[in-house]
């Protein structure tokens, strides 16, 4: 039996790829032609593509390959960002897919899927794809991208490193080929420091243009609302002071931009100051800097560079992790496992999640994937007490409302989505706010118990889809609003078989459910004839316009509308429309104990 059969496979494409090449540096006009020599169909090929960096150059490359002679690829991309990506299925060069994020791509990702142009191995979080590399997705071939080459091959990766490394490694010592783009080719001995040593490197070409280099967790301050501050004091008083949460990881949405920022402010004055966030993994985004100089963070480590931030770093070499040369040293698998072992506390987001922590990143016409955020049940174990029940964040939030001084002016709007928690044998609900199992009047009670401690104004679905009559009873006696979205799917059938039963006062409307706009138009008519209000939602794609529907049917409430593009069209609407203008506040809302909140906060005003 051969046991050198892969190193005889690369040693041929070796010999191959000499024509293209002088030493280990391929000349820029025959790339085309020398990855179709090197690659060949069916291989597994991994290209660098993470949330900031990407080889984009080789990935162009790649798509302009001739798929007679190169196809059926099993892509690894970390993180499939950019149309090339899909080209590379699009013209059958590629038929295969692994990856951890898809962000912009989610939704043309899962139209391809569904086209049947291409097919999915797995979808992981970034470091268990760095560790499959090591497994069973080693590759033939590896893309990357680097900052500097010196004519040996060593690679300058400067401030982001990024999951080069590791992907690099994987291909290098199991007889697989190593492709790099670089910025720059400079003389030997004249790099600033040497990230990955020359001989992990077969081949080198200075790319038309530097690599793309995203901004991840670059915010704009000007960007955080008012409600992002309240989420954030929530966070510092309810989570991180209470818990003792010194180490910790952000998710890079802006929900948690305001609280490095609150840390200088509210943070100092509730005392807190070298008891929390001291010790951090993250990027050295400008929103730190307050934190930083005024004394509250320690020590930074980096997934990643941040655009701008390469002086700032440089010039804190006691905070952040820098070389000789003075750039950000980052690494992502590193930092994936601080975030999962090492550190207090992991602050991020997901599409959905049940009561157990089992995250989905992937939902019906989206395919987002995990990124760096795992099923947080698998790898952090929750003591006993520090949560026993969802009403110990209430009390929290409630009280944070309170100190902040929006009393009467912030409630709580809760998806509640019992579907996925009831058993239609047993007609009972598992795992819903604690780990209780409930009949549907033990539940009814729960929420006319909490409707009374805590400043709740919506419920969504609080009952199984149909359950009208339950609906309907808790609609009676909340006195709030009560919202159908898997009870009526905007569907006009039901929505009128719910109107008989008394159950919502709330249609959630998602435009592209019911079919037309037309048809859409016809049900809010149906609702609004008999007294039910109508909330729309961007759920489907409707992104800023969702505004324009809020307005043009004169809805009093709006769901998934906090930041973005959809509160900013918001604001131009109400320029547009000047003094006739009018924010409802609570008197939008439907209940008449929403009603009396909205009376209350007038007569206060």
């Amino acid at each position: 039996m051969k046991w050198n059969l892969q190193s005889e496979s690369r040693r041929r494409r070796l010999l191959d790829a000499q024509q293209f090449t002088e030493n280990k540096i391929i000349r820029a006009q025959d790339i085309v032609p020398f990855l179709q020599t090197v690659i060949h169909s069916g291989d597994d090929v991994v290209l660098e593509g993470c949330n900031q960096k990407q080889a984009a150059f080789l990935a162009h490359a790649l798509t302009q390959m001739d798929p007679e002679a190169v196809r059926d690829l099993h892509m690894i991309i970390p993180s499939v960002s950019r149309d090339d990506h899909l080209q590379l299925f699009e013209r059958g060069i590629a038929r295969k897919l692994d990856f951890a994020f898809a962000g912009v791509q989610s939704k043309q990702l899962a139209q391809m899927l569904a086209q049947g142009k291409l097919e999915i191995g797995a979808i992981h979080t970034y470091l268990e794809l760095y560790g499959r590399l090591y497994v069973d997705l080693t590759p033939q071939v590896c893309l990357v991208a680097a900052m500097q080459a010196d004519e040996d091959g060593n690679l300058y990766t400067g401030f982001s490193t990024e999951d080069t490394p590791a992907i690099v490694e994987a291909a290098a010592f199991k007889s697989g080929i190593v492709i790099v783009q670089v910025n720059e080719i400079v003389k030997r001995g004249t790099l600033p420091r040497i990230d990955i040593p020359g001989d992990w490197v077969d081949f080198i070409v200075k790319a038309d243009e530097p690599y793309p280099m995203e901004p991840l967790f670059t915010r704009d301050p000007a960007k955080i609302q008012d409600v992002h501050v309240l989420m954030g004091m929530l966070t510092i008083r309810g989570v991180y002071a209470k818990h003792h949460v010194r180490s910790l990881n952000h998710g890079i949405g802006y929900n948690g931009a305001a609280i490095e920022l609150l840390l200088p402010t509210y943070g100092e004055s509730l005392g807190l100051k070298g008891q929390i966030c001291t010790h951090w993994v993250l990027n050295p985004h400008p929103t730190l800097i307050p934190a930083i100089e005024s004394g509250w963070v320690r020590q930074v480590y980096a997934f990643g560079g941040e655009t701008g931030m390469d002086r700032y770093t440089a010039a804190r070499p006691d905070v952040f992790f820098t070389g000789a040369d003075g750039a950000l040293r980052t690494n992502r698998a590193m930092a994936q496992v601080a975030g999962l072992y090492g550190i207090d506390l992991f602050q991020g987001g997901t599409l959905q999640m049940d009561y157990t922590g089992n995250s989905s990143t992937v939902t019906n016409g989206r395919l987002s994937g995990f990124g760096g955020a795992p099923n947080i049940r698998d790898f952090i174990v929750v003591p006993e007490g520090v949560f026993k029940s969802d009403e110990e964040i209430w009390e929290a939030m409630t009280e944070t409302i309170i100190e902040a001084g929006y009393e009467g002016r912030a409630g709580f709007q809760m998806d509640v989505a019992t579907d996925t928690y009831h058993n239609k044998e047993d007609g009972k609900y598992y795992g819903l706010f604690n780990n209780q199992p409930k009949t549907k009047d033990q539940l009814y009670e729960f929420y006319l118990h909490i409707i009374k401690e805590f400043p709740f104004v919506i419920l969504e679905d609080p009952f199984n889809e149909d359950d009208y009559d339950t609906t309907a009873a808790l609609t009676k006696d909340s006195g709030i609003q009560i919202v159908g979205d898997d009870l009526f799917t905007t569907n006009i059938r039901r929505v009128a078989y719910g109107v008989t039963k008394g159950a919502a006062n709330t249609i959630l409307l998602k435009v592209n459910q019911i079919g037309t706009i037309s048809e859409a138009l016809e049900m809010i008519q149906y609702a609004y004839k008999f007294g039910y209000a109508v909330m729309p939602s961007d759920s489907r794609g409707e992104g800023e316009s969702i505004a324009d529907y809020a307005v043009g049917i004169n809805a009093g409430s709006v769901r998934e509308c906090g930041i973005g593009p959809r509160a900013n069209r918001f604001m131009e609407i109400e320029a547009e429309l000047g003094k006739t203008a009018k924010f409802l506040g609570a008197r939008g809302l439907k209940g008449f104990k929403n009603q009396q909140r909205a009376d209350a906060l007038e007569r206060k005003e």
